[in-house]
């Protein structure tokens, strides 16, 4: 990067160089498998209901990063968004899923799916 200045919390005062700074971010709509907004992610595969690969421009160093996501779609039931095992340098699989208060559960898509990746 050009060395952008960062904030006065910012570890590095290098945008983009730092261990706090993601390396791929995206919203996704798992319902229509589109990226609405990101960075260095390319496309998401679909792999199943509520099961997705979100792919990588530029790929990542190794398989030890960190993956972290976020959703929110069903009233009456707890989201859960899980970041699988299954991970490479080029993606990174995903899964969507609901939790009633009643126990039942089930794959779930979603219009919005946050998904952030750090990486040293």
């Amino acid at each position: 990067m050009s060395g952008i200045i960062g904030t006065s919390h910012s570890k590095s005062k290098a945008i983009g160089n730092s261990l706090d700074t993601a390396k791929a971010w995206a919203d996704i709509s798992t319902s229509g498998n589109t990226v609405n907004a990101s960075f260095n992610v390319s496309t998401v595969d679909d792999m199943g209901s509520g099961n997705h690969d979100v792919n990588f421009i530029v790929p990542m160093k190794g398989t030890n990063y960190a993956a972290l996501m976020t959703f929110g779609t069903a009233e009456d039931a707890w989201n859960v968004a899980v970041v699988s095992g299954d991970r490479s340098t080029t993606e990174v699989t995903i899964w969507t899923r609901y939790l009633t208060w009643q126990g039942s559960s089930g794959n779930q898509e979603s219009n919005h799916v946050g998904v952030a990746i750090f990486e040293e």
